[in-house]
Formats: structure tokens, sequence, C-alpha cells
């Protein structure tokens, strides 16, 4: 009897050591990526480009794996999506869209535009429609060492994060996403916008760089 009992309890041992080795298998399975699996590069793995417009006398880095996009003239009547068209007002426009096959591609866009009365910063940003600013979210900030307006607005499903800086004769609008619950990659998106946002320079040209002391 004795050894009967000391037999069932080894079969029993077995038997569990059995299921745990088949836990420990498929959490190993689940916590290993693939060799080969796809990986979203962040941070310092991520290979970045320049791009530089002297004529629009704007400088920024980008991700290697994104294209470059810049608005041209209206040649013809219709309609044309943005930003490929200048649209009126618009000095320069120039957009960066994530490349490859992506449920929903990141995107940033720099839009120049007209300052032809030196408005002041304030008074700039006070021509814009802000019916569908979020929140009181408007604030003083800073954009390439240059004060700057930044506010965020609601455009339809999403929080698009918006900056404006001004000059003596002309203004810089740029525009990303704040928050956006239809990209699943959104986190990663926010790290590049920020990054871009840190990253852009205005380049001065003598004369023609004055901040912005109009009304």
């Amino acid at each position: 009897m004795v050894e009967l009992n000391t037999l069932l309890r080894r079969a029993f041992a077995l038997a569990m050591l059995d299921k745990f080795a088949a836990l420990v298998a498929i959490v190993l399975v689940i916590a290993v990526p693939r060799a080969g699996a796809a990986t979203e590069p962040t941070g310092q793995e991520r290979a970045w480009l320049i791009h530089t417009d002297p004529e629009a006398r704007l400088e920024i880095s980008y991700p290697a794996d994104w294209e470059v996009i810049v608005a041209e003239q209206r040649l013809g009547p219709g309609t044309t999506w943005s930003p490929l068209i200048l649209d009126e007002g618009e000095l320069f426009k120039v957009a960066f869209r994530e490349c490859g096959d992506v449920r929903w591609p990141g995107w940033y866009e720099i839009r120049v535009l007209a300052n032809n009365d030196s408005l002041s910063l304030d008074a700039y940003w006070a021509s814009f429609d802000l019916s569908d600013l979020w929140d009181r979210s408007d604030s003083d900030s800073n954009l390439a060492g240059r004060p700057s307006k930044t506010w965020i607005r609601w455009r339809h499903d999403s929080l698009v994060r918006e900056h404006l800086l001004v000059t003596s004769n002309r203004a810089i609008h740029i525009l990303y996403d704040e928050h956006n619950s239809n990209d699943p990659a959104f986190e990663n998106h926010q790290e590049v916008y920020e990054h871009m946002t840190s990253t852009f320079k205005v380049l001065l040209v003598t004369g023609l760089e004055a901040p912005a002391t109009g009304r």
C-alpha cells in the first residue's frame, strides 16, 4: 500500500512538471519576438534626414523612411487635395508623410504664410478661425528659439496641435496630431512629431527676418 501511494505521488509530480514545462513554453512563445518580425523604430534607433529649403528659409529633421511633399501652385480651375496645392495666402507648404503599407501614416505639415501688414504674434493668431479651439488650450511658447503660440484644435475625430511663429513679413504655421484614436502607432508618431518640432529652424536672411513688432 505504501509503495502504491509512493508511485501515485511520483506520477502526480511528473504530471505537474509536464504542465509547468508546457506553460513556460507558451510564455516564451508569446514574450520572445519571432525572427524577422517587424518592429517600429523609436528614439535613437530611427534614422533621420534634414530637409532644408532656402526659398522658404526653414530647416527640419524628419524620419528617413518618410517622404517630403512640397506644395505646387494651382495651375487651373478645380480642386486638388491639399497640401500638394498652395491655398490662398500660403507662400510655401511642405508635408512629411510616412511611407509604406501602414494603416494610418504619420503626417507633419509646415505652412509659410504672408504677413504683409507686419502683424504681431498675438494679432496674427487672432486672425485665425478659432471656433474649434480645444478647451482653452492656447499658450505662449517657444519655437526655433523665438516667441510663438501653440494651441489644440478639435478636428472631427482627432485633436491637432498647431504652432505659430511670426516675423515682420511672414508667419510659420506647423500642424500635427495631438491625439488620434484611429492611429494604432500614435505614440510612436507623437515621438516623431515632438522630435521634428524640436529640430525646426528658421534660416536667417539679413534684413528679412526681423521679429514682428506690428499691432
